[in-house]
């Protein structure tokens, strides 16, 4: 499980690190948790996408259409952080739950986000974060 609180954006990469997880065997399935203010929740980013589908609703994703549609997102997420991926699940499915308001904290919901690989196929990232292909 991987957890975020306002950095709604950057759960991308990690997406991509459970996916990776349930790829190779080491997790059966991954979540991400993401505690996020309306304004996180409605700015354009692949884990809006991924949130907004029907509670439990399975949608399948190629990893190399998330990073070209949010390529803008996927490099600001890539220059801040040291480690880098060569390659990372070529398809992935995600399940996402109702959003679940905080009451106690207003302004503020928690959405959550079941993900897995599809298959044994890896898409390569280049030095600078870009799709190279599949194997």
């Amino acid at each position: 499980m991987e957890t975020k609180v306002w950095d709604v954006a950057d759960s991308l990469y990690d997406v991509f690190k459970l996916a990776a997880g349930a790829q190779r065997g080491t997790i059966a399935i991954g979540y991400c948790v993401i505690a996020g203010r309306t304004r996180d929740w409605r700015a354009p980013t692949a884990i809006r996408e991924m949130s907004q589908t029907h509670a439990g609703t399975t949608v399948e994703w190629a990893t190399a259409d998330a990073l070209r549609d949010h390529a803008a997102e996927w490099a600001r997420i890539w220059n801040r952080t040291a480690i880098r991926p060569t390659e990372i699940p070529a398809r992935l499915r995600t399940v996402a739950g109702e959003p679940i308001p905080m009451l106690q904290v207003p302004d503020h919901q928690i959405r959550i986000i079941g993900v897995q690989a599809i298959g044994a196929d890896c898409l390569g990232l280049d030095s600078v974060g870009a799709a190279l292909g599949g194997r």
